[in-house]
Formats: structure tokens, sequence, C-alpha cells
């Protein structure tokens, strides 16, 4: 009767976004590019930026640089809002002890079935023996043969 029949290994107990991810959803702002600025002698230079179109001017603020740093802080205070992080890891751990229980409800039922056929075999033997026993008990050795061999 083996034991060990199911392996269950925890999954995804705390995935946290990454920061790029969430400015994108939030505020459709794009992070700066890798290859934005070079270095020529040391020095960072930036390379020119295409200019928006006259109708998005009037939209956007004078200053991307401001709605980007906003946007990456409202990002951070997301990622450190420790109580929605431990609730999603506590929703998804209470999610795989379900799944345990369920493997375990499954595994106490064939352990359960397993016993109830034991119990059934001993009855049978149980039931033989009573016979061989109610057979032993109306011999009378004195009379009846042994033969010796």
């Amino acid at each position: 009767m083996p034991f060990a029949k199911r392996i269950v290994e925890p999954q995804r107990l705390c995935r946290r976004q990454h920061i790029a991810s969430v400015l994108d959803e939030s505020s459709g702002s794009e992070l700066p590019q890798p290859g934005s600025h070079r270095e020529d002698s040391g020095e960072a230079v930036d390379e020119p930026e295409e200019e928006a179109p006259a109708g998005l001017a009037a939209a956007l603020p004078a200053d991307g640089k401001e709605n980007q740093e906003a946007a990456a802080a409202a990002a951070a205070a997301m990622m450190l809002d420790l109580c929605s992080v431990s609730n999603v890891a506590l929703s998804r751990i209470l999610r795989q002890l379900s799944d345990v229980a369920k493997h375990a409800c499954t595994l106490f039922q064939e352990i359960e079935g397993e016993i109830q056929l034991t119990h059934r075999r001993v009855q049978a033997l149980h039931s033989r023996i009573g016979g061989v026993q109610t057979i032993l008990h109306s011999l009378d050795p004195k009379q009846e043969a042994v033969h010796r061999s």
C-alpha cells in the first residue's frame, strides 16, 4: 500500500508585476528605451526626441518627465502596498491548500476502500476458521483412528 502517490508543489504564491508592466497598464506611458542615451567621451547625450503632433501638444503637460515620475511613484506605491500583496498571497495559499485537501481526500478514500477490502477478507477467513473449529470439536480423538506415518 504505497502512500507517496502524489506530489503537490506550491505555485504562484506571490508573483508581483514588474514596474514596467504596471506603468504600461496604469498610465500608458513608456519607459525610456535602453538605447536612448549614448555616451560620448564620458558624457550622456540625449538623442533628439520626436515632437508630438499638434493635437496632442495641448493635451500633454509641458514637462513629460514630471508625468513619468508621478507614474513611477504611483507604481511604486502600488508595489509597496503590503496589505494587497499579502492578501493575494494568502488567497493563492488558500487555493493551494484546497487542492491539497482534495488530494488528501482521494488518498483517504483509497485507504478506506483498501481497509474495507481487508475487513471483508478477514471476515471470510474468520468464518472459515469457525467452520474448521466446529468440525474439530465434533471429532473425538478417542473414537477416531489416527494414522501414524
